[in-house]
C-alpha cells in the first residue's frame, strides 16, 4: 500500500541491450533456448517503445513537436531569434524593457510600446512629427472618413501612409462610388479622377486608391443611372477607369455617346494586359446618336486583354443616321491573345455585334469569343475579315438584317493583305438571319499573294434564315487560293431557299467540304428554279460575267427530309451563264435518308455521284431524254422506259449516269447514235434488261463515250 494517497506507482523493467547466448557451430539447437532469446529481444523491443512513447515527437505530415500538453523543463536560454523561450528569461526581457523608461509609469512619458522597426518607445513620442521612428506613424492611425473625392481633394496627409476613406465618388449620388484611398508622401504620379487624387495646391504627395479586386465603374465617377432611352453620358469617366487600372469592373446600367474625334471609339482599351469586366448587372447602352461609324468597345492594336460578360445595347432605334453599315459592338483589330469570356450579349448595333479583323499594322491573332450572342443587328451578328486563329464557341446570332448581307457571321476579307487561317467554330446557331446563318465571302482575297483559306465549322444549326450556310467568290484569275472550307455534322431547318450555296466560287480555289448535313423542309419561298432553289446548290447567277469554272463542292453523306412544301431539286451544279461544262468537281457522296423529293438532280458539268447507302430510289416514270440537266442519278423506271443519252450532254469527269431495275419492267439506256458505248461494236445504239435488280453505271470520258464500269444482271445489246 502507497503511503501517499493517489500517488501512482510505475514499475520499470531495464535491461541492458546484450545478446547473452552463444549458439555453437554443430552444437545442440534447443527449442527452450530459441525461446528464451526471442522473449528478450521482444522485452528490449517493449522497453525501447516505452521510451519512444515518452519522448517529445513531431506528429506524421507535420512540421511541429507535439508537447500533448506537457511542461517542457530544463530549457536553456534563447540564443537566436527562433530559439524557444523560458519563463524566466521572458520575465526578465519584460523587466528590463519596463526598467529602461524614464519617469513614472502612470504618465505618457513612462508607457511605452515597440515601434515596427523593434525599437522601444513612449506614448509621449506622439508629440513628436518630425521623427518617424516616433508619434502617431506607430499608434493604431485612424482612418479619416469622407463624403467624397472633392474633400479628399483638400485634405493633405499628416503622415506618410495615412488613410482615408470616401463615402462616395460625389455627393450628387450617395453611396455610390466610395473607395480607400492612402497618402504617399513622396508620389508625383500623374492624378486623375478615380485611382491617384492630388490635393489642391501640393505638388508632391497623391493619396492612392487601394484595391483588392477590379476599380469599379462608380469608382471613376461613372453614374449606372441609365433609365428608357435617357441617362447620364460616361464615356470619359468610364475611358479614365478603363485606362487607370488593369481589371475594371462595370457595375450597373451606364449610358455612353461616341467620339467622332476617334472614328466613334466608345469604350477604348489603351493598354494591354486590361480585363474589362461586367458585373451581373452591368449594362452599357447608347444614348440617342448620330453616328454611321462607332466601336462600343474597342480593342485595337492591345495583346492580352479581355473582355467578360459584356452586355452592351447599340439602342439602333436612337440612331439619327439613315445610312451606313459599321456601328460595332466589340471591335478588335489587330493585336494577339484577346478573349470575349463568359458570354457576350450585344444587341441591336448599327452594324456588327462582333467585328474582328486588321489594322493598319496586322491581323488579328489568337482570338477566343465564348457564348457571344448578337439579336437584331443591322448587317451581321458576327464580322471576320482578317485573323490568324479564331475561336468561337457556342455562339447564337439572331434575327439579323436591316443592310446586306444580313449573315450570323460573315468570314469576309477585305483585300489580299487579309488573312482567313485557323478559324474553328463550335455549335454556332443562327435564326432568322435576312442572309445566310454563316456567310463565306472570299471574293476580295485574290491578288499578289497566294492565299490559304483554313475554315472549320462544327455543329452549326440554322433555322429559318434565307439559306443555311453560303461560300462564295473565291476567283483564280486574280490570284492562288488554296486550302479548304469544312462544314461538319450542320442541322439546316426551313430555309427560304437553298440549305447550302455556293456561288460565282472557282473551282481551282479552295475545296468546300460539307459533311453529315441535316436538312429539313429547305426552300420555304417554294422557288421554281433548281438553281437557286434546289437544296444544295454551285451556280454562277445571271449577271455574272466571270468565266471561270466554278465548283470545288463535295456534298458528303446528306440527310435530307422535306415534308412541308417542295424543292426543284436536290442539288443543282450549274453555271447559268456560261453552260455545260463550267461547274466542275462537284460531287454528291452517298446520301443517308433522301425523303419527300420528287426530282433528285441537276449537274451540268464534271463531279460524281455515289450511293452506299441505296437510298437514291425515287422511281422514274416513263422515257426520258438524259441532257445533264434535270437528271436523276438513279434512274428506277417504274414502268418501261427508255433512256436517251443527249450528244454533248455528259463530260470527262461528269457524274455517272446509274441505271437500275426494280421490277420486272424493261429499262433500255442508248445513245443519240450508235458508237457510245466503248467495248462494244460501234454499231450497237443501247443495252436493254428485263431483270428485276439489273443495275448498269456508266461513265462519261469524253466526245459521246462512256465506259461500263459496273454491271449487275443482264443487259442486252442492240
Amino acid at each position: 500500500m502507497l503511503s501517499t494517497p493517489g500517488a501512482t506507482l510505475t514499475v520499470y523493467r531495464v535491461m541492458i541491450a546484450v545478446q547473452p547466448t552463444d549458439l555453437r557451430n554443430q552444437g545442440k539447437f534447443l527449442a527452450e533456448t530459441h525461446e528464451k532469446d526471442f522473449d528478450r529481444l521482444t522485452m528490449l523491443i517493449q522497453q525501447g517503445l516505452a521510451g519512444l512513447n515518452r519522448a517529445l515527437k513531431r506528429p506524421i505530415g507535420k512540421s511541429y513537436f507535439d508537447a500533448e500538453g506537457r511542461r517542457i523543463a530544463s530549457v536553456a536560454d534563447p540564443v537566436l531569434p527562433q530559439d524557444a523561450a523560458t519563463k524566466n528569461w521572458s520575465e526578465d526581457y519584460l523587466g528590463g524593457l519596463v526598467g529602461g523608461l524614464i519617469g513614472n509609469p502612470n504618465l505618457a512619458s513612462g508607457v511605452g510600446y515597440i515601434t515596427p522597426t523593434g525599437k522601444l518607445g513612449s506614448v509621449q513620442d506622439m508629440v513628436d512629427v518630425v521623427d518617424p521612428e516616433k508619434g502617431a506613424y506607430y499608434i493604431a492611425r485612424a482612418t479619416t472618413h469622407l463624403d467624397s473625392l472633392d474633400q479628399l481633394r483638400e485634405l493633405r496627409g499628416r503622415y506618410d501612409g495615412d488613410f482615408a476613406e470616401t463615402m462616395q465618388y460625389s455627393t450628387a449620388r450617395p453611396g455610390v462610388g466610395g473607395a480607400r484611398y492612402q497618402w504617399s508622401a513622396s508620389s508625383i504620379a500623374t492624378a486623375n479622377n478615380s485611382t491617384i487624387i492630388q490635393v489642391v495646391g501640393v505638388a508632391m504627395g497623391r493619396w492612392l486608391i487601394q484595391l483588392e479586386g477590379p476599380l469599379r465603374m462608380t469608382q471613376a465617377g461613372a453614374i449606372p443611372d441609365y433609365t428608357g432611352s435617357t441617362g447620364t453620358d460616361n464615356r470619359l469617366a468610364m475611358n479614365e477607369a478603363l485606362n487607370a487600372w488593369p481589371h475594371v469592373l462595370v457595375d450597373g446600367h451606364f449610358g455612353i455617346t461616341f467620339d467622332t474625334a476617334n472614328l466613334g471609339g466608345g469604350l477604348i482599351f489603351n493598354n494591354d494586359n486590361t480585363t474589362l469586366e461586367f458585373a451581373y448587372n452591368g449594362k452599357i447602352s447608347a444614348l440617342p446618336h448620330n453616328n454611321t461609324i462607332y466601336q462600343m468597345l474597342k480593342l485595337w492594336d492591345r495583346n492580352n486583354c479581355s473582355i467578360i460578360r459584356a452586355n452592351l445595347d447599340g439602342r439602333k432605334d436612337l440612331n439619327a443616321a439613315v445610312s451606313g453599315e459599321y456601328g460595332m459592338g466589340i471591335d478588335i483589330r489587330g493585336g494577339y491573345n484577346n478573349r470575349v469570356l463568359d458570354g457576350a450579349v450585344t444587341n441591336n448595333m448599327w452594324g456588327d455585334g462582333a467585328y474582328i479583323g486588321r489594322t493598319l499594322t496586322s491581323p488579328a491573332r489568337d482570338v477566343y469569343f465564348e457564348r457571344h450572342s448578337a439579336t437584331a443587328c443591322r448587317r451581321q451578328g458576327c464580322s471576320v475579315a482578317s485573323v490568324i486563329n479564331l475561336t468561337i464557341l457556342n455562339p447564337q446570332w439572331k434575327d439579323i438584317g436591316g443592310t446586306s448581307p444580313g449573315a450570323g457571321i460573315d468570314l469576309e476579307p477585305n483585300g489580299n493583305e487579309d488573312f482567313m487561317m485557323g478559324v474553328r467554330i463550335y455549335n454556332p446557331s443562327t435564326i432568322n438571319c435576312a442572309g445566310p446563318g454563316i456567310q463565306v465571302q472570299l471574293g476580295a482575297i485574290g491578288g499578289s499573294q497566294a492565299k490559304i483559306i483554313d475554315i472549320e465549322i462544327h455543329g452549326h444549326v440554322d433555322d429559318g434564315s434565307i439559306v443555311g450556310a453560303s461560300v462564295s467568290g473565291a476567283n483564280p484569275t486574280l490570284g492562288t487560293i488554296r486550302g479548304t472550307i469544312n462544314i461538319f455534322d450542320p442541322s439546316w431547318y426551313n430555309s427560304r431557299r437553298p440549305a447550302f450555296q455556293s456561288v460565282n466560287h472557282g473551282a481551282g480555289t479552295a475545296a468546300i467540304n460539307v459533311i453529315r448535313p441535316f436538312v429539313r423542309n429547305p426552300n420555304r419561298e417554294g422557288l421554281t428554279s433548281a438553281s437557286i432553289g434546289a437544296v444544295f446548290t454551285a451556280n454562277r447567277p445571271s449577271g455574272r460575267s466571270t468565266t471561270y469554272p466554278i465548283g470545288n463542292v463535295r456534298i458528303i453523306e446528306p440527310t435530307v427530309i422535306v415534308n412541308g412544301g417542295s424543292v426543284p431539286a436536290l442539288f443543282s451544279f450549274t453555271d447559268t451563264v456560261n453552260g455545260t461544262g463550267y461547274a466542275q468537281n462537284c460531287h454528291f457522296i452517298d446520301p443517308v435518308t433522301l425523303s419527300g423529293l420528287t426530282v433528285q438532280g441537276l449537274h451540268t458539268g464534271t463531279g460524281t455521284f455515289s450511293d452506299k447507302y441505296g437510298v437514291w430510289s425515287n422511281p422514274v416514270s416513263g422515257s426520258t431524254t438524259l441532257n445533264g440537266s434535270l437528271t436523276a442519278p438513279l434512274l428506277f423506271p417504274s414502268s418501261a422506259a427508255t433512256f436517251t443519252i443527249a450528244a454533248g450532254a455528259f463530260l470527262a469527269g461528269g457524274p455517272d449516269i446509274l441505271v437500275s431495275t426494280v421490277s420486272t419492267a424493261q429499262a433500255t439506256i442508248q445513245g443519240a447514235a450508235a458508237g457510245y458505248f466503248v467495248g462494244l461494236s460501234a454499231a450497237i445504239i443501247g443495252l436493254r434488261s428485263t431483270t428485276a435488280g439489273s443495275y448498269l453505271r456508266l461513265r462519261p470520258i469524253g466526245g459521246n463515250r462512256f465506259l461500263i464500269v459496273e454491271q449487275v444482271g443482264l443487259w442486252v445489246p442492240f
